[in-house]
């Protein structure tokens, strides 16, 4: 055990008091002291085993320890000879409530134990700490859910964390002893001991430095303890207690708890001592007054209570302290540190040598707050007063750690200001996040662009700028034509390079008091702020579209055209708030759309009564599927070879109780828009696969009915098992079902969408490429995907053979087809000349006005019935 460090004040006045020291011990030797009496009943004291420096059995097995001694005192006071029972804890109070032993020692009262033990004076302060390794960056208890945590069986630091801390990793060992042995050998990374103890046993087995207490658990007083009832000893034993001597007492806790490891004295512990020893030599000069030296000692003894109390408050506080997570430092008058706690010691990079007596503003804090930092100390110095600030500390090695201070000056016995002190939390991390946090509130993050909360706030303050300077605002609303198109065929990782590089052209165009926001998917709002008049306006508005029309380079090299369309509006004339404008834009730019594209348009109310109408069409479209507001048409297909019916396309019709027949057209969009689509185009499949079973069984014959699927139906993760649905329900065979995709489908590239066209083509549906020649096909897409048919669009017939170039188009479609060994389909065929080319070019089928328009189910039943009363030889 190392011995403490003896002050230089108290080497000074060791001569002086040698002679007072004298006569003290000449008194202490000529007063009687009480001995055991021959013959009487030995008590029978139970205390753990492995509790140093309470109790604890040494080298020879002999009981020794600050406890054993403190009992042996009481039994001279009783004059009982005493013998001590130590064992293990859990044995230790089942001995006392089984009768095996009078008395324990000295544990802890808690309810648990007041069931079966009566509890007497309480004995000695102690605090129960969690030790963790010096290794980990914990700093409460918290911080150790994931951690093996060890405690002694039995010990009310385990009760105490089962109940305070319930999703702690115990692990559990029969003594202190074990317990601080297993942490140095590192099979836990924390403990929870009484802190003497466990300081005593670290200063024997490794160093207390090895681990650092994180929080003080409780600070609570040992008491001694009977079996319940046993309230005649119960009762002696508080009598003996309370008139024990208190230098005697003081002699047995020096004794055991001098050690720096257990107890660092403090700096008024030898005057306290000097105090001591001037009560012993006052009391040696009124020996012969017994009543009045019981007085003098019951004072000595609440006066040494005061203390101890005192002493473990002090204790308490500093271990609080330096457990907190906070920064702690205070300050002399002059602005040198006189004290820094561990945790801001950490997180600075210093030790407690380097920084005491340093100036803190040279030190700790960046250059450029030094002037304001020294004001507010000055401040502080002369109003006395608390503040609460934020500054920037600076690390050993030049990082800025935001910190939050609460500070506040101490006067000294002159009434000034004699130190500071300030209390400190990190906000650097939290004030990051909330930036960032502020940051994602506010900007869209694939294009760094304001978003619609910030473009509102903006919006708001230049219109009120606008008012009180009587200029105008324009709002302009920007829609990319051809996006989807990229985004679905290329995917969405090229659409996002798409959007960036947009972005990066409209703000080259823009003022820097202008403000560019996206407003959502391939929307984006530009909201410009002083402007003169409309000419200007469509001067930019035209800019825009340039850099639209210019192609993208995407990151693989491909060239992409985007083009836009721009709805404008201005403040006041089409309205006095941000809703209004945005709102009027919007619909501006679905005019501009509906113009052909590639354009812009301002607002006019004719174009508001236009958005009216579109809104309460898509009203009725979400109840028109409930209300059985949709029909289907047929179209016929014959064979050119030999006029032969073979197949039918459903074509889907809205009658709205309002507007009469709706055109697919005006519909077909708004449910692509609405993820209507979806239950819409499954109906359609499903009604269209009855019908085409009714004529097969009617008229047969095998008869294929062609569905229309749209992107969105294909993309939908269970499309093939609601086919097979469909297929079982209605009866009709796979191989009768064609579904027609766009070619916007093939140029998806998505492997998800490719595996659902071969699962669809493995269970036997025929697939075919709608209105081909339209969009961008390529014939490594047309070989790579399970088409059967390719069908022509009406575009590339209506002007045969007047017209070279789609007779041209036509051929090279049918040819191309017969390469890859796929049907055609010719749409929209209307007079003989245009069916005569078609067959000396070698269409397989066609459909369109020349045999029949588009019709419902009956009346197409009737069509078939006259058609193949007609054409008797043709056989399918």
């Amino acid at each position: 055990m190392r011995e403490p460090q003896e002050p230089h004040s108290t080497r000074r006045n060791g001569r002086a008091l040698a002679g007072a020291l004298a006569a003290c011990l000449l008194w202490l030797a000529l007063v009687p002291m009480s001995a055991p009496a021959a013959g009487a009943e030995p008590l029978i004291v139970s205390q753990d085993h492995a509790w140093p420096p309470f109790a604890f059995r040494d080298e020879q097995g002999s009981p020794r320890g600050l406890l054993v001694e403190f009992w042996e005192l009481i039994g001279e006071e009783l004059g009982r000879p005493v013998e001590f029972a130590l064992t293990d804890w859990d044995d230790s109070l089942a001995q006392v409530r089984d009768g095996q032993a009078h008395v324990h020692g000295g544990l802890f009262r808690s309810p648990e134990r007041e069931r079966f033990l009566d509890f007497g004076n309480e004995i000695f302060p102690l605090r129960t700490a969690m030790f963790a390794s010096g290794a980990l960056t914990s700093s409460q208890v918290s911080d150790l859910a994931d951690m093996p945590v060890g405690v002694t069986r039995g010990g009310f630091e385990s009760e105490y964390l089962r109940t305070h801390h319930p999703g702690l990793n115990l692990h559990y060992y029969d003594n202190n002893e074990r317990l601080i042995r297993a942490a140095t050998r590192g099979e836990v990374e924390a403990f929870a001991a009484d802190y003497p103890v466990a300081m005593y046993l670290l200063d024997r087995h490794a160093s207390p430095e090895q681990f650092r207490v994180i929080e003080v658990l409780y600070a609570r007083n040992l008491a001694f303890a009977t079996a319940r009832g046993e309230t005649a000893l119960l009762s002696e034993l508080n009598n003996v207690i309370a008139r024990l001597d208190p230098d005697e007492l003081s002699r047995i806790t020096q004794k055991w708890m001098h050690s720096e490891a257990v107890h660092r004295l403090p700096p008024g512990f030898w005057l306290g001592l000097l105090a001591g020893i001037l009560t012993l030599l006052l009391g040696s000069l009124i020996i012969y007054s017994r009543l009045l030296r019981r007085q003098v000692v019951l004072h000595t003894h609440r006066l040494q209570e005061t203390n101890d109390s005192l002493r473990a408050e002090r204790d308490f506080s500093r271990s609080v302290l330096d457990a907190s997570p906070a920064f702690f430092v205070a300050l002399d008058n002059q602005y040198r540190i006189r004290m820094m706690n561990p945790t801001m010691l950490t997180r600075l990079g210093y030790t407690a040598q380097e920084v005491i007596g340093e100036d803190f503003v040279q030190l700790c804090t960046p250059e450029y707050e030094h002037e304001s930092l020294q004001t507010l100390f000055h401040h502080m110095l002369v109003s006395g007063k608390p503040i609460h600030h934020e500054s920037h500390a600076l690390t050993r090695s030049g990082e800025e750690r935001l910190v939050e201070w609460h500070g506040n000056s101490v006067a000294g016995p002159s009434g000034e200001p004699e130190f500071f002190f300030a209390i400190g939390l990190d906000i650097t991390d939290r004030r990051r996040a909330e930036t960032q946090l502020e940051h994602i509130a506010h900007f869209d993050p694939l294009t760094g662009l304001p978003n619609r909360s910030l473009l509102q706030v903006r919006l708001n303050h230049a219109l009120d700028m606008a008012r009180r300077r009587n200029r105008r605002v324009a709002v302009l609303f920007l829609d990319l034509d051809r996006f989807k198109v990229i985004n679905d065929s290329l995917g969405h990782a090229y659409g996002d390079e798409v959007l960036r590089t947009i972005t990066r052209r409209l703000r080259g165009r823009l003022r820097e008091e202008d403000t560019i926001a996206r407003w959502g998917g391939d929307e984006f709002i530009v909201m410009l702020e002083e402007v003169a008049n409309a000419p200007d306006v469509s001067t930019i508005a035209g800019d825009i579209l340039k850099e639209l029309a210019l192609p993208c380079t995407l990151s693989n090299g491909q060239d992409v055209y985007v083009g836009g369309s721009i709805g404008i509006s201005l403040y006041p004339e089409d309205g006095d708030n941000a809703e209004q404008l945005i709102m009027r834009a919007d619909t501006a730019m679905y005019q501009a759309k509906d113009q052909g594209r590639s354009t812009y348009q301002f607002y006019t109310s004719a174009l508001t009564r236009a958005a009216h109408d579109r809104l309460a069409l898509e009203t009725s479209l979400r109840h028109a599927l409930e209300r059985e507001e949709f029909t289907l048409h047929y179209q016929p297909q014959v064979r050119v070879a030999d006029g032969a019916l073979i197949g039918l396309e459903a074509l889907v019709r809205w009658r709205h109780p309002e507007r009469g027949l709706v055109a697919p057209d005006e519909f077909i969009p708004l449910a692509e828009e609405t993820g209507l689509i979806g239950p819409l185009g499954l109906w359609v499949m499903r009604t269209a696969c009855r019908q085409a079973k009714i004529w097969s069984s009617l008229f047969a014959r095998p008869l294929h009915m062609a569905v229309n699927v749209s992107v969105r139906q294909l993309r939908h993760p269970n499309l093939l098992d609601q086919v097979r649905s469909i297929l079982q329900e209605t009866g009709l065979p796979a191989q009768s079902l064609e579904l027609e995709l766009t070619e916007s489908t093939l140029m998806s590239r998505e492997e998800r969408t490719e595996q659902t066209l071969r699962n669809l083509k493995e269970l036997g549906v025929r697939l075919s490429i709608d209105d081909f020649g339209t969009g961008y096909s390529s014939l490594a897409y047309l070989k790579r995907m399970p088409i059967d048919v390719l069908k022509i669009d009406r575009s590339f017939v209506k002007d045969i053979p007047e017209d070279f170039s789609d007779m041209e188009i036509a051929a090279t479609i049918i040819a191309m087809a017969r390469t890859l060994r796929l049907q055609v389909v010719a749409e929209g065929v209307e007079t003989p000349a245009q069916m005569d080319f078609l067959r000396e070019r070698g269409c397989d089928s066609y459909q369109g006005f020349l045999l029949t328009r588009p019709m419902d189910a009956a009346a197409m039943t009737r069509w078939i019935d006259e058609y193949t009363d007609t054409r008797l030889r043709a056989v399918p």
